[in-house]
């Protein structure tokens, strides 16, 4: 997904670059043996500041990076630049913001490209030997909702069912064009919340979030951003899967860099698992998909606007220490700690709400969605509110939330889909 957006806040570029690099050298310490990093990164097909965009992909620190929305400008830049830290560089170009690439410090091999269905832009796969591990990458950016001609919500829920379906598609085709019994990697841009069909199906057959396996509250934390009038929505739509063949040692979001996504990047390592075969039921599983696809395409249509912040934005906030596995000083790894879940089951968390007082956190109730509102210090003011109960002891909230909704569709010139912008006459983005 592309956002012809401004970033909230800017770095004088020099100084970005700077910052970055220093990253990228603490990055940069040589993995154990066995332990490799690999990143995902949305580049923006627009890009404004191609510096920055190599700056960013160094401070990843990753052995291998999947890249979306890359075009000639930015592979030329790219290749000359980024030479030396990754001399191993394939890219298939496409229309667009269609391009994908590969940064690798490993050879690549037997690179093919997954011819698209209609309306989506397929996978780039390849092969490489990282850590020692033989394995397949797939990076993918799915296609994305086209919401441009919604007026209704029954029809944002038409559009938002049609591109789940497209994406339940994609993503049994991808998977199913890797090697079954081999450590294999799929990441990029999925275009999709974590709840949507494409990530839960990855879930549902074995794969591992990598961020959300190590990191508290991770949908808390978006990987895209874009900026309509005051307002500022972040979405985790950036996804880094593996099989059960490798395990998650680390993964971060790297808040930075001229994109309209922030990079995803994740330590692996073998598991003890080595062989793996891919679980799919092809009778079965279009109907499981169906099952919640409706008040997925309801709770959809909101998804789309967490995190929404208005006049002055906050800092970004800071990542909860992620539940990563310690070194002992004999080098031996230890392995993170199981997160304890509650026994309450809990809702999916659709967003959040940020005014200058208020925090609202929107999850998928039963029927319709719930608001929760907390102050800035957390202290809890109104638990699991319908959206009337909601404008009965919080009118204010109640319009500030609906009035997000209802002013970001195309009559107010704004398109939620990879062309994202703030008015209808800019020029289009990517997808």
């Amino acid at each position: 997904m592309t956002a012809i957006a401004r970033c909230p806040r800017s770095l004088p570029i020099t100084g970005l670059v700077l910052c970055l690099g220093l990253i990228a050298s603490l990055a940069a310490e040589p993995h154990p043996a066995g332990e490799f990093t690999v990143a995902t990164y949305n580049v923006l097909y627009t890009n404004p500041s191609l510096p920055t965009l190599a700056a960013t992909i160094r401070a990843t620190g990753a052995d291998l990076v999947a890249l979306q929305e890359t075009n000639a400008r930015s592979e030329k830049y790219l290749k000359r630049e980024l030479a030396a830290d990754y001399p191993h560089q394939q890219f298939h170009r496409a229309q667009g913001s269609d391009g994908l690439g590969f940064l690798s410090k490993a050879p690549l091999r037997n690179l093919r490209f997954l011819d698209p269905l209609p309306k989506s832009r397929g996978a780039w796969i390849a092969e490489v030997t990282l850590g020692g591990t033989l394995l397949e990458v797939a990076s993918v950016h799915l296609a994305t909702p086209d919401l441009r001609q919604v007026g209704s919500w029954i029809e944002a829920v038409a559009a938002l069912r049609g591109a789940e379906d497209l994406h339940a598609r994609e993503i049994e085709r991808i998977t199913a064009a890797l090697t079954s019994n081999r450590p294999a990697v799929v990441l990029g841009d999925f275009n999709s919340l974590p709840f949507f069909q494409a990530p839960r199906f990855m879930i549902e057959q074995g794969w591992t979030d990598s961020f959300a396996a190590v990191n508290n509250n991770p949908d808390q934390h978006g990987t895209w951003r874009c900026r309509a009038g005051n307002a500022e929505w972040k979405l985790r739509i950036d996804f880094i899967f593996h099989n059960p063949s490798l395990r998650t040692l680390e993964s971060r979001i790297l808040p930075a860099g001229a994109s309209d996504h922030y990079p995803v990047v994740s330590r692996l390592a073998p598991s003890a698992q080595q062989a793996y075969s891919l679980r799919i039921n092809r009778a079965g599983q279009p109907r499981m998909m169906a099952k919640h696809s409706f008040l997925a395409g309801i709770v959809g249509l909101m998804s789309w606007f967490p995190m929404a912040q208005t006049a002055d934005l906050p800092p970004e906030p800071p990542l909860p220490s992620p539940r990563a596995p310690t070194r002992s000083p004999s080098g031996r790894t230890s392995e993170p700690t199981p997160r304890v879940e509650s026994s309450r089951p809990r809702a999916a968390i659709v967003g959040h709400l940020e005014t200058r007082d208020r925090v609202v956190t929107i999850t998928a109730g039963p029927k319709e969605p719930l608001y929760t509102v907390r102050d800035k210090q957390g202290r809890l003011l109104h638990a699991d509110l319908t959206a009337r109960q909601l404008q009965a002891k919080a009118p204010a909230l109640h319009k500030l939330v609906h009035g997000a909704y209802a002013g970001t569709g195309a009559k107010a010139g704004v398109t939620l889909d990879a062309a994202v912008r703030p008015s209808a006459s800019a020029p289009p983005g990517g997808r």
